[in-house]
């Protein structure tokens, strides 16, 4: 516990003093303006989500993060790793200031991402129908909408991965405020003067995805500014031709695999109850995953890091994982204490009456407050080491573990009833996550 308070105390030290010199001085700067981002990103996605939870009904509202859910596996194929691909390597080349190195390795995974978004843009808009079909839930027009979704996140995926390789982490925070900001705006105005008026609800999720589609667009040119200083670095510096493709391509493939699988983790549940439950039930479960998901930036300090990590040997890195772990665990128990005890009054004051179906769910979710800031510490840990094929295995076990506790579990409640279909799934993504968890410690003592 000691440990914990004396980093605590080291922190707002050098906050105070403004000293941000050397690796854990960088640390507490990217800590600051990460933590400032997470405000603005989950506040703004808060914010947002409420405000659609209560604006629809829970049967409008489950079909959205249906369709959402679909799109963001199509989203998964479309990135493969190629995000954290970049800052790996990209962060790794600029923190030696060699960027005649950096600038190909960019430039090669830009276009990477090109055609990985084409093909899967085309694979949505032929898929879409069958999808729809396969549901047999209104949300054909609502996918072709994720079209957009697909081309306009990927490019502020690719821009934000480079303010990361940079350490520009204050591009990154105002880029967010105008993300968060514009699809606030935007959700309002289409409240009152379209969704309000229109009775289709097929036509009202097509709006709202095409609303979050629009302000991504508008973002990247905002992010694009912002980072016109660093990418002059790399203009100035001659195209030369990329070596060691084999050895980017094998980390590609390795944390596509990783990545791919962990977006698995945050949509399968949905995409699984879709075809079984009624449209109410997985928004139930959508309001207290998005809780969740809403805390646990906050409680992790690993994707800060992680450009750091990849920089420095063993026995500092291992220094650093320690201190940071402990800090997380303390941060994580009480927060999860405090989840599990307001979670009524929590549901009730953010999404109203309608979604008090939801407070169960939460509680057997709220273990994730402990499992996933830890899972991303030491995920970062086995990147940072260049153990990304061994992340991948465990993640890929996880996932289908995951899977198929969902399949077994879906099948023996929900003759009980959809919300017991629901507490199933709930538990399949905790158990899971808990298994991933063990099987990082464990294999930690050879990484």
């Amino acid at each position: 516990m000691s440990l914990g308070i004396d980093n605590i105390k080291e922190i707002f030290q050098r906050i105070k003093n403004r000293d941000f010199s050397g690796n854990t001085g960088l640390a507490v700067k990217n800590s600051i303006y990460q933590f400032l981002t997470n405000i603005a990103a989950k506040g703004g996605g808060f914010v947002f989500i409420i405000f659609l939870a209560r604006m629809l009904t829970p049967e409008t509202f489950g079909l959205y993060s249906l369709a959402m859910s679909v799109i963001m596996i199509f989203y998964g194929f479309s990135d493969l790793g190629i995000s954290t691909t970049l800052i790996n390597r990209v962060s790794y080349y600029l923190g030696k200031r060699n960027y005649e190195r950096a600038k190909p390795i960019l430039s090669y995974l830009i276009k990477i991402k090109v055609l990985l978004v084409f093909i899967v843009l085309m694979a949505l808009f032929m898929a879409s129908s069958k999808i729809a079909h396969f549901y047999g839930k209104p949300i054909y027009l609502a996918l072709l909408a994720g079209m957009l979704f697909l081309i306009s996140r990927g490019m502020v995926s690719i821009s934000e991965s480079i303010s990361f390789s940079f350490n520009n982490f204050k591009a990154t925070f105002y880029k967010e405020i105008f993300f968060q900001t514009s699809k606030l705006i935007l959700l309002i105005l289409a409240a009152f003067f379209i969704i309000q008026r229109s009775t289709l609800t097929e036509m009202n999720i097509f709006i709202l995805i095409s609303i979050v589609a629009f302000s991504y667009f508008l973002t990247f040119f905002v992010n694009m500014f912002l980072l016109k200083k660093d990418l002059n670095v790399l203009k100035k510096r001659p195209q030369i031709k990329l070596k060691n493709k084999k050895k980017i391509n094998y980390l590609l493939i390795a944390t596509s695999a990783m990545i791919f699988s962990g977006m698995f983790f945050g949509y399968i549940d949905s995409i699984m109850l879709g075809k079984y439950v009624l449209a109410d039930f997985i928004g139930f479960y959508n309001i207290a995953y998005t809780l969740i998901g809403g805390i646990t930036p906050f409680l992790t300090f690993s994707f800060v890091l992680f450009p750091i990590f990849s920089r420095l040997s063993k026995g500092r890195l291992n220094k650093g994982f320690k201190k940071t772990l402990s800090i997380s665990i303390q941060m994580s128990v009480l927060v999860f204490i405090f989840v599990l005890i307001f979670s009524p009054m929590i549901v009730n004051i953010l999404f109203g009456q309608k979604y008090l179906q939801s407070v169960s769910v939460l509680r057997i979710l709220s273990l994730l407050l402990i499992l996933i800031p830890l899972i991303s510490l030491y995920s970062s840990y086995f990147i940072s080491r260049g153990k990304s094929g061994t992340l991948a295995k465990l993640l890929i076990l996880s996932t289908l573990i995951n899977i198929g506790l969902n399949y077994l579990l879906i099948s023996y409640l929900i003759p009980y009833g959809d919300i017991f279909a629901v507490f199933g799934v709930a538990t399949s993504s905790v158990v899971s996550q808990f298994i991933y968890l063990s099987a990082l410690i464990f294999f930690k003592r050879w990484v």
